[in-house]
């Protein structure tokens, strides 16, 4: 049984798997993938929100996690009405989480619109060159997501833990 590893075949085989397996693993460990932060954004083109020049998507993500958004990080929204998600800035952030009572307080009768029912860190992105008939969407809630990190394809791997992923 052991003689036949020591044969001129089978050690050549066993080389291309451990160079294989070595491969694979050195892709995982440099392959990064996106890490996303979900969340809904709120078309608004029309006051309450003071004089609004162009119209702004309020996003709203979940705060039960410390917030990795910052202002100027890319907002995509599914308008649902094209395959490719909307790219648009974001222009700013409220600062700290707002509870959902606040939210119906500031946004007033659009607040109604989003399903918000626990505490939600508040993005503002402008739209600057939306379609000329914008103001029927005026209301509209959107799947809206922001790239906040990426990982290595190892750190998929827990049950491995070489690579842990963030807590």
């Amino acid at each position: 049984m052991f003689v036949d590893l020591f044969r001129p075949r089978t050690r050549v085989f066993l080389w291309l798997v451990a160079i294989l397996s070595l491969a694979c693993g050195v892709l995982a460990w440099t392959i990064q993938i996106p890490v996303y932060e979900t969340g809904q954004a709120l078309l608004v083109s029309t006051p309450p929100l003071g004089s609004i020049e162009t119209p702004v998507f309020i996003a709203f993500f979940p705060a039960d996690r410390p917030s990795r958004l910052t202002a100027g990080q890319t907002l995509f929204v599914d308008l649902g009405q094209r395959r490719e998600w909307l790219r648009i800035p974001i222009s700013g952030l409220e600062p700290g989480t707002i509870s959902p009572r606040e939210v119906r307080q500031r946004f007033g009768s659009y607040a109604g619109l989003c399903d918000i029912d626990a505490p939600v860190t508040v993005g503002r992105a402008s739209w600057e060159s939306p379609t000329p008939d914008v103001e029927h969407l005026d209301g509209s809630v959107y799947p809206a997501r922001v790239l906040v990190d990426s990982r290595p394809v190892l750190s998929l791997l827990q049950v491995l833990a070489l690579h842990p992923g963030p807590p």
